[in-house]
């Protein structure tokens, strides 16, 4: 692992040799790493293959048990979509994962997929963390009720 800068962060993971096989790129944001990149050496090629936010979160929503399901998915969804764009990148990221093996075209969606959800879990958990704290703080009606109800407390009846 080696920090980039105050919020980015590089993980590699290399092989027996020293080979770097991976490379994942986060970025801190609201104080949750999240992935922004990932690399994927090309076996049989001494390079990397390089996965934007967009190809990753692809990669994640048909992402199956295999290279052959995961490509066959995208597939099919390809003739389906409208926009030049979207299709551009459906199309490109079906390139960059059939030039991966098959293990490592499985690593990358296992990996995916895990982030992804421990991203959203994350998410959601700092999310009902928060609005928990804020139901413990007295609404502004309540501070009132409360300086109204405690001002005579120090008064005493005659």
């Amino acid at each position: 692992m080696e920090q980039k800068n105050q919020c980015k962060v590089e993980v590699r993971q290399t092989d027996s040799h020293g080979t770097i096989i991976a490379r994942d790129n986060y970025e801190l944001t609201r104080n949750l790493p999240k992935c922004v990149g990932v690399e994927r050496l090309c076996e049989g090629a001494n390079f990397q293959i390089p996965f934007n936010a967009d190809e990753i979160n692809l990669i994640y929503q048909f992402g199956e048990q295999s290279k052959a399901e995961t490509c066959a998915s995208l597939s099919a969804v390809l003739p389906q979509i409208k926009d030049s764009d979207t299709k551009q990148i459906v199309s490109t990221t079906l390139k960059k994962l059939n030039v991966l093996s098959e293990k490592t075209c499985a690593e990358l969606t296992a990996t995916t997929k895990r982030r992804k959800l421990t991203e959203r879990d994350h998410s959601i958990k700092a999310r009902l963390a928060k609005a928990k704290e804020q139901a413990k703080q007295p609404t502004v009606a309540e501070r009132k009720q409360h300086r109204t109800n405690s001002k005579g407390k120090g008064d005493m009846e005659l």
